[in-house]
């Protein structure tokens, strides 16, 4: 709970030439610090830090008398003790210019009681001497005198009985009223008296057991702890055993190899190797000013280190383990080489005295700058759910996992909240932010340090106190408020914490004006000013204060419990004010050493007995920390004044030892009891504890076992700080060191990079898998399903179930001898409850050695069967995760069918990142690896697909579908052009890649070549240069997976899947062009073209295109000179005769203009008539004719508009109303497939692509084509024109826009017509003129290769196909 942040702070006093510097000691409230070095004595003043008085002794006084070594304060601070090499001890006053003298005999340490000085000698002598310098020789006593025992109670005590032994060191303590030792030969131990003025012959010792190399020693008063450093490293904590008094071992600060994995550099002196460790021994130790944490520092004859332990030994902080420098030379010379340290006013500094012999340089201080959680001081902050620290002149609050205010549902006066209401609930975000609030410097400059800090539990208003007075900020308006009267501010001074209670500061404090101890009531919302303020009389100091919903209870330096009852009356609007009322008070004197042992108050609803479902109409209990035990006082039920507001409390029982912090919540939930009425313990180095309350079901009698709670122990890889109830989630904060190359604020004495910039990070960890564990090893398998149940609408309730069977598993595998009673097997038919059950097993699985596997899988089952269960419930990625373990398990052979079935089932589900995966692990296993012994986890090298050839780009972040930049492996040039009507730009380079300047020559009809279906690898102008991947060999494993492939394309395409189809197409990387060159005629073929139209249109989500009103003009005398535009945007075509870019249609999409719309000066073009032209066998379009449509095809003036008399419609506004009018996605994937159709010669599909798209380009290439009848039998031919003529019929009756469409491109299906007249027309004359030797088809008269097919070539193909389909018929998967 203390964290170190930011660069050290250095000060120096060589402007009085101290020299070497060898201790320092604070003053009783830590204002002023004493540094000594050999020969001066220096004074600071904490702030400003400024060098208050220094004294050097002259040379022949350290001549005469020695070396300064240690110093000691008077209890008032008007004087120091000095003790010196040669055994004198030297008096200063701080009122005086010289100091006093004393000589004494050889000392070996020193230590301050009252108004005397205890000086233990090296002769074993124990003397007192006075601060005025006397010595009270009928005090003094000798050490091997002193009796000892181990208890007070049974054993008797024996003297030392050995000549000449002393302490090597010794503290006092008052509230222990005695003083804590180390024997010059490793014994420690603690003496006492049993009067106050500890006369010799009542003095007694008790012995640390097991305690022979202590080397130091620091006493926590506030948890009576007494902490002794050792040669070997460690350091034991004894506490006092309240029954024999006896000093029993408490803990161990010792590091773990996590901590520090081992020695950095060799020790520097060879002292008994055997016994002291890589650290060292422990040089000093120094307990906070709240005794919330231990500083340790390591023997600088070592290479040093620090560390920061909590009270009860959780490891904040540590230099050895950290990145605390960046070489070895920074370790070496460092100034955590520490002879001396002492921490500030409350904790935040910590000063150090550091040995650099070796650099020549001496006399710095260096000064660690510290931020606490306000639970060290104010622990009624243990009810918020916020992380808060405090600084001496900031706060660091995080509220990020805080999303709504704690609201609270009031019944009738507003005492009582509402049971199972809706309570504020902290939902988990990532947000790791420190919000740094600064204290206003002219609240510091009289009142530094902050004492005190509180946050309500809204975490919207934060209040602090310092010397005087309090401040609080609103982060609604991000204001301060201070109180407007300077002498108000100063008149009191609080004492004993903060707490917000609505909108009211509570403030314990001391009115200096009155000298009375009160409790003020401050209203958030008015100035502060003692006019608003209610004050209320308390009967003694206040040493604590907490709220328990309308409750205040303020513990008193009296041992008492005070009580009131807050009732909010706002008699005037503007001014809420608060009506106070005593209620009892409860008296702890019995059960409390000493009133400053007390560590944390509060009321709760908790129970020891489950009583009912009334446990929360009031306060059940009272929970008090005293030294670290836990005490709860439970309210009698049987008290006769229960109706009154006052309660009877039962004697106090202990829960826990070893306490540090307390959590509890004063709401609660129905849906999460268990968590909201549990009590949360931090417990230091034994983790945390929750004591769970344990409900019995609706349909059960409660045993005598269910009707109380259970303690469950767990640890933890943070420091708790913060418990999120209903999350189960725990907020911590831990340091962070920074090491930066730039050089810190440090003298040039020190090594710049010796100590880094720490930071603070917010720390979180889950606990719920830690409380299930627990309750399942305690069979109370029932409570933790329940427990469960109410989690399991949590984000991270699936890890939570992988957290707890991964860490069983370890625990239970990896030990050295069996387990009687495993718990891995009732874990697992835990979770077998939860439908996570298949995922957290292959999950823990996968995060788990292969060793472990099998010890796992005899407690889940065959990793087959639940493979099969994955199946069965459509879990595919799981099952995917389960074929992992099955390749590392079983044969290849194995793998291989499970994987074959997996990926049928990822190809119907449309998983095609699965099948994609599943396919290269299907081409990766040989057939040599079938029958080979399982494997241990190989990375399996994902296949790379060579390169295209330099004759193609791809830009991948236009390509629709594209996966693998190289998935196509089909040609990728653009579709033969024709003659005279050019394309312009290629396709789209959005969806096709363009081909070199080299290959233009394939971009004319008569220039390219048309593919045999026996050849389909001679399809691709680049299949020639590149070589088949390894992957891809004609071996049966591959045509095995080929199969596959084929059979679910063929699937999606006849199912007119479309989008589907280019997804499957692009993850796996399947040749597509060459696939439907094969199926033109089978599942590429169409037979209802009405049918794959409206399929179309559904499965990309696309309007149907419409025409609203058209605007008219009068027929124009000269009607070729009005500009009509034939162009469509949505077909990417342009008036100039080139195809407008994809990117181009982006931009004008994005800047909103409509589709159709031009913005530069276009290109005349007139609609006219088409006609067969006989030398080239295409359907083109004479310029010379009129744009205007009033004239028709075949003579009647109104078969598209239906208008009454002879007008013009601008054909502009036509193709602009009719074009695609889909999303811009949409329009990528249909370009990109109708790429696909197009190289194929599926003309099918694309005629129905371009129909969907409007593209009348496509469309008169789509004509142009199949007119030839190059790719086209007179039956295709037929069909066609059928389907068109049936979409004419369709769209006449249920779609105006298409019937428009249809009407305007009318020349084009005439074409068709005489194209089908003529091919039938054509074998007639064959058979009367007699065959020709180089006769063909008509069609291929003017472009057909030696190679292209005849028409007797459809019955070799169909022989074809039935051949592959008894081959894939065949292909079964096992």
């Amino acid at each position: 709970m203390y964290f170190p942040i930011g660069w050290p702070k250095y000060f120096s006093s060589r402007d009085v030439h101290c020299g070497e510097l060898k201790s320092l000691r604070y003053n009783r409230d830590r204002s002023l610090l004493a540094v000594i070095s050999d020969h001066s004595v220096c004074i600071w003043n904490n702030r400003p830090r400024v060098l208050v008085v220094a004294y050097r002794r002259s040379y022949d006084a350290i001549k005469d008398h020695g070396r300064n070594v240690t110093v000691a304060w008077k209890p008032d601070s008007t004087g120091l003790a000095v003790s010196t090499s040669e055994g004198k001890i030297v008096f200063l006053e701080l009122q005086r210019s010289n100091g006093v003298q004393l000589y004494v005999s050889r000392f070996s340490s020193v230590a301050a009681r009252r108004d005397e000085l205890f000086v233990s000698t090296g002769s074993g002598l124990l003397q007192r001497v006075t601060w005025d310098g006397f010595l009270e020789g009928g005090l003094t006593l000798s050490i091997h005198s002193l009796p000892f025992t181990n208890d007070l109670e049974n054993a008797r005590a024996i003297p030392l009985k050995t000549e000449g032994v002393s302490f090597r060191a010794m503290e006092y303590s008052p509230l222990l009223g005695g003083f804590a030792v180390v024997l010059a030969d490793g014994r420690g131990g603690f003496l006492s008296a049993d009067t106050a003025s500890f006369e010799c012959s009542d003095i007694i010792g008790l012995w640390a057991r097991d305690l022979s190399s202590a080397t130091c020693v620091a006493i926590n008063h506030r948890y009576r702890l007494i902490a002794f450093g050792c040669t070997n490293g460690e350091s034991l904590v004894y506490g006092f055993d309240d029954l024999t008094g006896s000093l029993q071992l408490s803990h161990k600060l010792v590091l773990s190899s996590k901590d520090y994995p081992g020695p950095l550099l060799s020790c520097l002196n060879k002292i008994d190797e055997d016994t002291i460790q890589a650290t060292g021994g422990i040089q000093c130790l120094s307990w906070t000013p709240d005794g919330c944490a231990i500083a340790v520092a390591w023997s600088w004859a070592c290479h040093g280190g620090l560390a920061v332990w909590s009270v009860f030994g959780s490891l904040l902080m540590c230099t050895l383990g950290g990145d605390y420098g960046t070489s070895q030379e920074a370790v070496l010379h460092n100034p955590l080489h520490i002879k001396s340290m002492g921490w500030g006013p409350e904790g935040y500094t910590l000063a150090l005295v550091s040995a650099e012999e070796e650099s020549g340089t001496a006399g710095d201080i260096m000064q660690l700058q510290f931020m606490k959680s306000a639970l060290t001081v104010n622990p009624c902050m243990t009810n918020h759910e916020h992380l808060f620290l405090q600084g001496e002149e900031c706060l660091y609050l995080n509220t990020g996992d805080m999303v709504s205010e704690t609201q609270e549902l009031l019944e009738g006066n507003g005492t009582r909240p509402v049971i199972g209401g809706p309570v504020g609930h902290s939902t988990l975000v990532s947000n790791k932010q420190w919000l740094v609030l600064q204290t206003p410097s002219n609240y510091l400059d009289s009142n530094w340090p902050i004492r005190y800090a509180a946050v309500d539990k809204s975490g919207r208003c934060i209040a602090v106190a310092g010397k005087t007075g309090i401040a609080h900020y609103s982060l609604n308006n991000r204001k301060w408020k201070l109180f407007g009267n300077v002498s108000q501010e100063q008149s009191f001074w609080c004492r004993g914490g903060l707490a917000w209670w609505r909108d009211f500061l509570i403030v314990p404090c001391y009115n200096s004006n009155s000298s009375t101890d009160e409790v003020r009531f401050y209203p958030r919302t008015c100035n502060l000013d003692n006019a608003f303020a209610v004050n209320v009389k308390l009967p003694a100091p206040a040493f604590l204060v907490n709220v328990f919903r309308c409750l205040l209870l303020v513990y008193c330096s009296d041992c008492r419990v005070v009580f009131f009852s807050l009732e909010r009356t706002d008699y005037d609007p503007n001014v809420p004010e608060v009506q106070v009322s005593r209620v009892q008070e409860v008296a702890l004197v019995n059960h409390v050493p000493h009133p400053l042992a007390v560590v944390h108050v509060t009321l709760t609803s908790l129970y020891a007995d489950y009583q009912g479902s009334d446990g929360l109409d009031g306060v059940e209990s009272l929970i008090t920390n005293v030294g670290g035990r836990l005490l709860m006082l439970q309210k009698d039920k049987a008290y006769p004044e229960r109706k009154s507001k006052k309660s009877s409390f039962f004697s106090p029982v202990v829960l826990a030892s070893c306490v540090e912090n307390v959590w509890t919540s004063s709401t609660s939930s129905r849906t999460k009891r268990h968590l909201m009425e549990a009590l949360w313990l931090g417990c230091g180095a034994n983790g945390m504890k929750v004591w769970l309350p344990l409900f019995p079901g609706n349909d059960e009698n409660p045993p005598n076992f269910l009707s109380k709670r259970i303690m469950l122990p767990f640890h933890l890889n943070i420091y708790p700080l913060a418990v999120l109830f209903q999350d189960a989630v725990i907020l911590g904060a831990a340091n962070e060191p920074m090491p930066l190359e730039c050089t810190s604020p440090a003298p040039t004495s020190l090594s710049p990079q010796a100590f880094p910039f720490c930071t603070l990070e917010r720390t979180t960890q889950i606990y719920l898998h830690h409380v299930l564990r627990q309750l399942l090893r305690r069979n109370l398998g029932q409570q933790a399903l329940k427990i469960a149940n109410m989690c399991c609408d949590l984000p991270y309730f699936p890890h939570v179930l992988e957290l707890m069977l991964h860490e069983v598993l370890e625990d239970e595998a990896t030990a050295s001898e069996p387990i009687p009673d495993a718990l891995l097997p009732r874990i697992v038919r835990f979770i077998k409850e939860f439908p996570q059950y298949l995922e957290t097993v292959v999950h823990c699985a996968r995060k788990t050695e292969v060793a472990l596997w099998s010890y796992l899988f005899m407690a889940v089952g065959n990793p087959r069967d639940l493979f099969a269960d994955c199946l069965a419930a459509g879990k595919l990625e799981t099952a995917a995760s389960y074929l992992i373990i099955l390749q590392n398990l079983e044969q290849p052979a194995v793998s291989k069918q499970h994987a074959t079935i997996l990926l049928d089932k990822a190809l119907d589900g449309c998983k095609w990142n699965i099948a994609r995966d599943l396919v290269r692990f299907l081409r990766c296993i040989g057939a040599d690896e079938l029958d080979s012994p399982p494997r241990s986890p190989t990375f399996v090298k994902p296949h790379h697909p060579p390169p295209l050839s330099p004759a193609a780009s791809v830009d991948n972040d236009d390509i629709p579908y594209t996966v693998n930049p190289h998935a196509r492996s089909s040609s990728v040039t653009k579709p033969p052009s024709r003659g005279s009507l050019t394309r312009g730009s290629s396709i789209e380079k959005a969806y096709i890649t363009r081909t070199s300047s080299s290959d233009k020559g394939s971009l004319t009809r008569s220039g390219s070549v048309d593919k045999s279906r026996k050849s389909v690898t001679s399809m691709s102008p680049t299949s020639a240069t590149q070589p088949k991947r390894p992957t891809e060999l004609e071996t049966p494993d591959n045509f095995f997976i080929d199969t596959i492939l084929n059979r679910h394309a063929r699937l999606l395409l006849t199912a007119m899947r479309l989008r589907d189809l280019g997804k499957f197409a692009a993850y796996l990387e399947f040749p597509l062009i060459p696939w439907l060159r094969k199926e033109r005629i089978r599942a590429a073929r169409l037979d209802n073209y009405v049918e794959t139209l409206t399929s179309i249109h559904k499965s990309f989500d696309l309007p149907y295109p419409a025409v609203n009103q058209l605007s008219s003009a009068p027929l124009s005398p000269k009607p070729w000179i009005r500009h009509g535009r034939l162009s469509s945007v949505s077909s990417s075509s342009s008036t100039r005769g080139g195809r407008q870019n994809l990117d181009e249609l982006e931009g004008r999409m994005e800047l909103g203009i409509e589709l159709g719309e031009e913005i530069e000066e276009e290109e005349e073009a007139q609609l006219s008539p088409v006609y067969r032209n006989d030398e080239s066998g295409r359907v083109s379009g004479d310029p010379s004719e009129t744009s205007s449509v009033a004239h028709s095809m075949d003579g009647e003036e109104d078969w598209i508009w239906g208008g009454e008399g002879p007008s013009y419609v601008d054909v502009q506004e036509i193709r602009a109303q009719l074009a695609f009018n889909g999303s811009l996605q949409a329009l990528r994937e249909i370009r990109f497939l109708l790429q696909m159709f197009i190289e194929a010669k599926c003309h099918d599909w694309w005629f129905m692509l371009s129909l969907v798209l409007r593209d009348s380009t496509c469309l008169t290439d789509f004509v142009d084509d199949v007119i030839k009848m190059r790719d086209t039998t007179i039956d295709s031919l037929s069909r066609i024109r059928d389907g068109i003529a049936s979409l004419e019929a369709w769209a006449e009756q249920n779609c105006h826009g298409y019937h428009l469409f249809f009407g305007l491109h009318k020349e084009h299906w005439l074409a068709l017509d005489a194209a089908l007249e003529a091919a039938k027309v054509a074998p007639i004359e064959q058979k009367d003129s007699g065959p020709a030797p180089d006769s063909g088809r008509y069609s291929r008269q003017s472009s057909t290769s030696k190679d292209e097919e005849k028409p007797g070539n459809e019955e070799e193909e169909s022989e074809e196909v039935a051949e592959e389909e008894k081959n894939e018929y065949e292909c079964v998967v096992s």
